[in-house]
């Protein structure tokens, strides 16, 4: 929901400029004095500059806030996440991202079986034990696709589908058994 148009006459955005430059100046990010003051970002962005507050005249445009960004994708925010975040484009976080001389994530991201090694050991201990993908997936709470994700992304050969996979299954299965019994 948008917020209102600033009114506020120029003594008192000066005011609450001089106000915010501190924190501005020890490293607070405008949006975040944004958020907090509960006024619109450019708002923000304008009082600080009216104070007299080195202020970037686009949005990441100081060192602090591209090493911060570069930190905050290199701990595993997503590019899309970090845009909603800093409340910029897409294009611009991947610009600054690159200017900073991060390695790039690939498209789509860190592989699902990297993501969640507990459930890649799970769902391919499942698997093995003759699940299917479906059964592995509805034992680990998680979809089918995420599943078959993570199973083939760990090496995993997937069985037949169909009669030759369950037969494939119980065979196993049955094998399993008959190694416990001797």
């Amino acid at each position: 929901m948008p917020r209102p148009a600033d009114t506020r006459p120029g003594a008192e955005r000066l005011r609450k400029g001089q106000e915010l430059r501190p924190r501005f100046e020890a490293g607070t990010p405008i949006h975040q004095l944004a958020e907090e003051t509960g006024l619109p970002y450019v708002s923000v962005h304008a009082d600080l500059k009216l104070a007299g507050a080195p202020v970037p005249s686009r949005p990441l445009g100081t060192l602090a806030d591209i090493t911060g960004l570069k930190d905050r994708y290199e701990a595993g925010a997503s590019p899309a996440e970090l845009a909603a975040e800093y409340r910029c484009s897409l294009s611009l976080i991947r610009t600054r991202l690159k200017q900073a001389g991060t390695r790039m994530r690939p498209v789509g991201g860190i592989p699902a079986f990297k993501r969640a090694p507990e459930l890649t050991v799970k769902a391919v201990g499942l698997y093995h034990s003759g699940y299917s993908v479906r059964g592995v997936a509805a034992a680990c709470g998680a979809s089918y696709g995420r599943i078959y994700n993570v199973l083939t992304q760990a090496g995993v050969r997937l069985r037949p589908q169909g009669r030759a996979g369950q037969q494939a299954a119980r065979a196993v299965a049955a094998g399993r058994r008959q190694d416990q019994a001797a």
